[in-house]
């Protein structure tokens, strides 16, 4: 496992692609438009921990196959959960509109 320093510095890196322009950049600019700047900054973020999470995964299917099978599953479980809030939530904003 990378020591501390590169696990920031990786976290550091992922937070910069998030503000990046790309999509999401626009989704995370949509986010913040429509719900606030608070919503705009825990979407970064947890697209930056989402991130850090698949990394994880991948640097586990490297050194344990079996293992790495079981992270993926939770990586893509906590992806499609965050996802899905973020989504419900905007959904429910647009309705109370």
């Amino acid at each position: 496992m990378p020591d501390l320093s590169t696990l920031l510095l990786f976290f550091a890196g992922a937070l910069a692609l998030n503000f990046t322009p790309g999509p999401d950049m626009a989704f995370t600019a949509a986010t913040a438009a429509s719900a606030g700047r608070r919503a705009g900054a825990a979407f970064a973020l947890t697209g930056g921990v989402v991130l850090f999470a698949v990394a994880m995964g991948a640097g586990a299917m490297r050194s344990r196959l079996a293992d790495a099978v079981r992270i993926r599953r939770v990586v893509n479980l906590l992806a499609t959960t965050v996802f899905g809030a973020i989504g419900l939530r905007l959904l429910l904003a647009a309705r109370s509109i």
